[in-house]
């Protein structure tokens, strides 16, 4: 049973998940433990990222995972 956190417009963030500052996640995001984001970092609805994916400074929008 995982801790989830639900960030506005309907984005979840489970546990173990570490967001640093200037992150802006929009509707329909979805975060695995194990995902890491750090500053800058831009997600949209529909983004699904799964456990261990790292994400550095600059990914925006319309990027295909």
């Amino acid at each position: 049973m995982s801790l989830q956190v639900v960030v506005a417009g309907g984005a979840v963030v489970e546990h173990g998940v570490v967001v640093e500052g200037g992150v802006d996640m929009k509707g329909g995001v979805v975060l695995q433990s194990g995902v890491v984001l750090e500053s800058g970092v831009v997600l949209e609805s529909g983004i699904v990222l799964e456990s261990g994916v790292d994400l550095e400074g600059g990914l925006t929008d319309g990027v295909g995972l």
